[in-house]
């Protein structure tokens, strides 16, 4: 049914648990995966630009941006290599990030954008724009929200951590 599916990562927890979940779903389906990794436009800091400080400088955040987007994709690519699903990855600066997601999935022929919500709600949602709702408005591609539970994000930090969860929060109970 789907032949390619777009996995947009911010490098976060959450984000990488979606990926997992993405890549599952795309080796299920016989489908390639394509990672996007989307950064912010440099911005000097207005004291920076007050006390004319070269210091940070446009040239220093890209390598910084690219070193940090090319650990993000990299995430993708080895979930995509462990269940070897083929996997294409690209990296973007915009402080439009949904607008580049939908415009990556169709560039790159997708079929399908997986991704991930914080699930925020009330107030919370309403200060928060969220990228994948904006998504959802931009796409005219299908668009897969996959739901991350609390106990998923715990479980994956502890995989990362390497930590047994028996005895994530201290020490195991003795027994009599």
């Amino acid at each position: 049914m789907y032949r390619r599916i777009l996995i947009p990562t911010d490098g976060s927890t959450l984000s990488e648990v979606v990926a997992a979940a993405a890549v599952e779903f795309a080796h299920d389906a016989g489908a390639a995966v394509v990672g996007l990794a989307v950064a912010p436009l440099f911005r000097r800091p207005l004291i920076a630009a007050a006390i004319d400080d070269q210091s940070r400088t446009e040239s220093d955040h890209l390598v910084k941006i690219n070193r940090t987007l090319d650990r993000h994709l990299a995430v993708i690519e080895q979930y995509a290599k462990a269940a070897s699903v083929p996997f294409e990855g690209h990296k973007t600066l915009s402080d439009e990030p949904a607008a580049d997601i939908v415009d990556a999935a169709m560039a790159s022929k997708c079929d399908l954008i997986f991704m991930g919500s914080h699930h925020r709600r009330g107030l919370a949602r309403l200060l928060h724009a969220s990228v994948t709702a904006k998504v959802l408005q931009l796409s005219l591609l299908p668009v897969t929200i996959h739901r991350v539970t609390l106990e998923a994000l715990v479980s994956h930090a502890n995989q990362l951590d390497r930590v047994d969860p028996a005895t994530a929060f201290g020490s195991p109970a003795r027994t009599a």
